[in-house]
């Protein structure tokens, strides 16, 4: 899956600025062990200005169980671990005080933290996707990590939609994201949250199905006799 976000406002009279800035791309590997448990694999990579960063790698190895598994209805838990990789945008390594000043160098200058950063984390997740009948569904998931390295480093991520078809493969979707950063980086904010409306197109290819056998009997076949070899 491939999501990105961007947006422009500003309050009446004020210039124009960008408000939002992010993408992020995922692959996700899933091998069933039996059918309501699987090992997973998911490589997530994401930009996100207004988070600092300017490009975040995380691998989420883990195990999934679906306590319910039904056509309508679909939840599950996840557990794993998260590694995580990130490259912090320059203007946000500052340092800052109690006061929101930069930190001071003993020769006067800024002190910043590290261009990257390398954290290892345990990972929690909850699922949920329902169906209200062929044309509404509703999915939503909560993730929590636990940093082993740092126990102040604290996340929990939330996503939620709402889509309805409308017909030709449209749909109309309401989302809902919420990032929870327990120590976020000098100066950001530690909730920071998405709303939107989004015209969703989807489309599938199926297989046809293969022919069904002709019940009538073939003729069986005669076998045919070797030609006589030629007289000398």
């Amino acid at each position: 899956s491939i999501v990105g976000n961007y947006g422009q406002g500003a309050p009446l009279g004020s210039p124009i600025v960008a408000t939002t800035e992010n993408l992020q791309g995922r692959i996700r590997y899933d091998r069933y062990l039996f059918e309501r448990g699987a090992l997973f694999l998911i490589a997530t990579g994401r930009h996100d200005r207004f988070q600092g960063l300017d490009f975040r790698l995380n691998l989420d190895p883990g195990f999934k169980f679906l306590f319910v598994n039904e056509v309508p209805t679909k939840l599950w838990a996840e557990a794993g671990y998260d590694f995580q990789y990130d490259i912090r945008r320059d203007d946000a390594r500052g340092i800052l005080d109690a006061n929101g000043k930069p930190v001071l160098d003993a020769g006067g200058n800024p002190t910043l933290l590290d261009k990257t950063n390398v954290d290892h984390s345990t990972r929690l997740f909850l699922g949920l996707r329902h169906s209200f009948n062929e044309q509404v569904t509703f999915t939503a998931g909560a993730e929590y990590l636990q940093s082993v390295v740092d126990t102040n480093k604290a996340r929990i991520n939330f996503e939620a939609l709402f889509a309805a078809k409308v017909g030709a493969g449209f749909a109309v979707g309401l989302g809902f994201s919420a990032r929870y950063d327990h120590a976020p980086l000098p100066g950001k904010e530690t909730v920071d949250t998405t709303t939107t409306v989004n015209l969703i197109y989807a489309f599938e290819t199926k297989t046809p199905p293969a022919p069904e056998a002709d019940p009538t009997p073939l003729p069986a076949v005669q076998p045919v006799a070797p030609a006589a070899p030629a007289t000398p």
